[in-house]
């Protein structure tokens, strides 16, 4: 709520008047949903896993090295850019937040942030948990090289967590009030989308598994619209995607 702000606020209001009816009063469904699901998945990870390493890609606002019940040796790693990281802090130093693990700063872009990372002081030999909510957000190429980058960077063992559009939602005439309204406010427009996440990630080395936006289990009671299975051809739809990193693919890459 202090890093949202009365601007965060007026802007979230602005966005559920170009929403389909539904979700125009409360906590923002897709948003709630998917903080609930990543944060449950990522205590999963690190409590069944020697994963003490968890790097969060284009963290803006992200406050789980606060929220969330860590073990004391992990670490957080927090990737985005400078500017973003000098508005968090004043509001954190403001408010007296403590983050309740190490919490590890990164400043840069997509471009740069693998070296950034390095410099960082994160260890390329450590089974890693990496969360990236926002690709939607990047041309094709970006995030093909974001991905070819994730693959580099993470050992065998490794896991990722993904938000994802497909490309049919993205062009989808539901979602073009709303993503004209975005880019009114000065938001950048949805540029990546991906019909079957399982295997695109196969192609990078990833074992994948993907649940629907609201199915029974990614709803928690949130989701305002009914649930329409995957595979059903024509509605808009978001993934959230989880991968493990295969010991071969990384064995092989590193051998090159």
């Amino acid at each position: 709520r202090h890093l949202a702000g009365d601007v965060g606020r007026s802007l979230l209001a602005a966005m559920r008047r170009a929403s389909w009816p539904g979700c125009t009063t409360g906590p923002e469904p897709y948003m709630t949903v998917m903080t609930r699901f990543f944060d449950d998945a990522l205590r999963q990870v690190v409590a069944e896993s020697a994963i003490r390493q968890v790097v969060i890609l284009n963290a803006g606002m992200d406050t789980r090295a606060y929220r969330l019940a860590w073990p004391s040796s992990v670490t957080v790693f927090e990737v985005d850019r400078s500017d973003v990281f000098e508005h968090k802090k004043a509001v954190l130093d403001r408010i007296g937040a403590r983050a309740v693990c190490r919490r590890q700063v990164v400043a840069a872009d997509l471009d740069g942030w693998a070296r950034a990372l390095l410099k960082g002081g994160f260890d390329a030999q450590t089974p890693t948990a990496l969360l990236h909510e926002h690709l939607q957000h990047f041309d094709p190429s970006a995030v093909d090289h974001a991905l070819r980058d994730v693959t580099t960077v993470l050992s065998a063992g490794s896991w990722i967590g993904l938000a994802l559009t497909t490309e049919q939602t993205r062009c989808s005439p539901f979602m073009t009030p709303y993503l004209r309204k975005m880019q009114e406010l000065g938001f950048p427009p949805w540029r990546f989308g991906v019909d079957d996440p399982e295997s695109w990630l196969a192609t990078y080395g990833w074992d994948a598994v993907s649940v629907v936006a609201g199915a029974p289990e990614a709803n928690y009671g949130r989701w305002p619209y009914a649930y329409v299975p995957r595979g059903t051809p024509a509605i808009p739809r978001a993934f959230f995607t989880q991968a493990w990193r295969r010991e071969e693919e990384s064995t092989c890459h590193r051998s090159r």
